[in-house]
């Protein structure tokens, strides 16, 4: 299995020739006008609310904005949520006649491809272990775009020959019930009300949610969280048990990727004056099991931030959010990981043979502490229901 080190690493090398082939697109329109308008309407529509608060996907150049600029944004961070969770790219249950993953709200296909283009850069070459795909979409027209973009795909890579691509019209909620092995909810619960979800998926094996990174979305989501752990899933990212969200209605637990990881990206963000690049989003991934399972360990939520040479960062266990320190006079061999340890990464803490209460209690990391990273996943196998 290739080891990939960056994110961008994951977009194949082809990436934009499949995207200026399927749009109908050339070199000199990804620096234009007819990409950089659609865009500062999309970001004004959406950060200021000019020209109302939703968008019309059934425009065909504000689609293709999209499509060249936000679906590639948004990719990272399921890849992100993949090298936390890897069992879950492996998990889909290729010997049922259900589809292999149903994407809701699927728009021009982003997290549809962005999974396809992590299973090939992880087996080079390989058949991918997905057969049957369904996108569902109320706007026809990203329907559309997202057959296009599948029709190329398959002409270009041989370890998608195989894959079958169904295209539904359809409002995301009549599809929550179906069978799959994965079903996607990728920014669609930001037209959901307060509870977030009409109902929890009965028949899905894993349900991956991804949201824009605000504390109004996470609120909305903590709901959905706490209606699947009411119906006994598992929940494998980004918490390490099942308890109550210990977050207090000021915060909210989320994530970041850098925008800039392309340099066709770069060059848009300077056409838009989008400067930072840092872009947020909240994450969960379920599993349905007959138990829930949970994993001793803490989820690192934020950047190391050094105060005085000393370490700060935030951790959570699932029941515990601590802003932990590691004083400076106490760093060493040991408890290193704490200080390199990424966003999102997974780490377990023996506290040498003090309580582990202690530790929530003073937030302090002591020099005998011994602090593990677990990989970028701290999850089991997923069971069969």
């Amino acid at each position: 299995m290739k080891r990939c080190t960056n994110l961008s690493d994951f977009y194949p090398d082809d990436y934009v020739e499949w995207l200026m082939s399927s749009l109908r697109l050339t070199s000199t329109d990804l620096a234009s006008d007819r990409i950089v308008e659609p865009l500062h309407h999309l970001h004004r529509t959406w950060m200021h609310g000019s020209g109302g608060t939703s968008v019309n996907y059934d425009d065909s150049a504000l689609l293709c904005a999209y499509a060249v600029y936000y679906m590639t944004v948004q990719m990272p961070k399921l890849w992100f949520m993949f090298e936390r969770c890897p069992t879950l790219a492996d998990g889909v249950d290729t010997t049922s006649a259900a589809p292999d993953i149903i994407d809701l709200g699927c728009g021009p296909g982003t997290f549809t491809w962005a999974w396809l283009f992590y299973v090939m850069a992880r087996s080079p070459g390989a058949p991918v272990p997905i057969r049957r795909v369904r996108c569902v979409d109320r706007s026809p027209r990203c329907l559309a775009v997202a057959r296009q973009l599948s029709e190329e795909l398959k002409r270009r890579y041989l370890p998608l020959q195989h894959v079958v691509f169904e295209f539904v019209e359809a409002d995301w909620r009549d599809h929550i019930g179906a069978q799959c092995g994965v079903m996607i909810f990728g920014n669609v619960l930001v037209e959901a009300e307060e509870s977030g979800l009409p109902m929890v998926p009965s028949s899905a094996d894993n349900v991956v949610i991804i949201e824009p990174g605000t504390r109004p979305h996470f609120q909305i989501l903590r709901h959905v969280r706490d209606a699947f752990i009411g119906k006994k899933w598992s929940i494998t990212f980004p918490c390490t048990s099942a308890n109550a969200c210990p977050m207090q209605q000021d915060n909210w637990c989320h994530f970041h990727i850098n925008r800039f990881v392309l340099p066709l990206i770069q060059r848009l963000s300077n056409r838009t004056g989008r400067r930072n690049p840092r872009h947020n989003f909240i994450g969960f991934v379920f599993a349905r099991s007959s138990q829930p399972r949970d994993v001793p360990g803490w989820r690192v939520l934020s950047r190391l931030r050094r105060v005085k040479r000393s370490g700060v960062r935030y951790l959570c266990d699932g029941s515990h959010l601590v802003e932990a320190v590691l004083n400076r006079k106490d760093k060493n061999d040991t408890n290193r990981v704490f200080l390199t340890a990424e966003a999102g990464d997974a780490i377990t803490i023996d506290t040498a043979g003090a309580p582990a209460a202690d530790l929530v209690r003073t937030g302090r990391i002591r020099a005998g502490d011994r602090v593990r990273d677990v990989g970028k996943a701290l999850e089991l196998p997923h069971p069969k229901p």
